[in-house]
């Protein structure tokens, strides 16, 4: 039984150990977790007549507001992949996760469809899909983080991680 008891302690503290968990976001501090990320995500990831190519927009809010709040809000993140081969993207295509890298840090969060359309973006909604994902740490603004997504094809239940890097949290005014 004592036995046990210390593998579960000892089973605890290594896997929580490098895990933060904050209101409404996860933080994970990783430096094996980050370069494995950055390593194994494409710029532009080719399947078929495919051509997916991660575009990505961060902000946090620093408008007034009430109650005032002079740290700002918390950081949001805009993401659409976007087929460079002028073709609708499959509708079984969707976002799994998302993982926003500054430093060794890394907020993961489980991006939700959105409706946000990159100024790029090509005449037909079918060449993109969108995600949102708001209540981020208080990173920045004005510093530069990459993006890293993960994209599943929900037929073939396969997932494919594309990234956009040197992204700068703006500051909304």
């Amino acid at each position: 039984m004592c036995k046990w008891f210390i593998m579960l302690i000892c089973f605890s503290n290594v896997a929580f150990s490098c895990k933060k968990e904050q209101v409404g976001y996860t933080i994970i501090n990783n430096d094996l977790y980050k370069d494995s990320l950055l390593n194994n995500a494409a710029d532009t990831v080719f399947l078929d007549s495919l051509k997916l190519f991660l575009f990505g927009q961060l902000a946090r809010n620093f408008s007034p507001s009430e109650p005032p709040d002079p740290n700002g809000g918390p950081l949001s993140s805009y993401m659409s992949v976007i087929n460079l081969n002028n073709s609708a993207i499959p509708k079984n295509f969707k976002f799994n996760k998302q993982f926003v890298i500054n430093g060794s840090q890394i907020w993961v969060s489980s991006p939700s469809p959105s409706s946000y359309r990159p100024y790029h973006a090509f005449q037909s909604p079918n060449y993109f899909i969108s995600a949102a994902s708001f209540n981020g740490p208080d990173w920045g603004p004005n510093i530069l983080v990459d993006l890293v997504a993960e994209i599943k094809d929900t037929i073939s239940n396969k997932s494919y991680l594309i990234k956009a890097v040197n992204l700068n949290i703006q500051e909304v005014q």
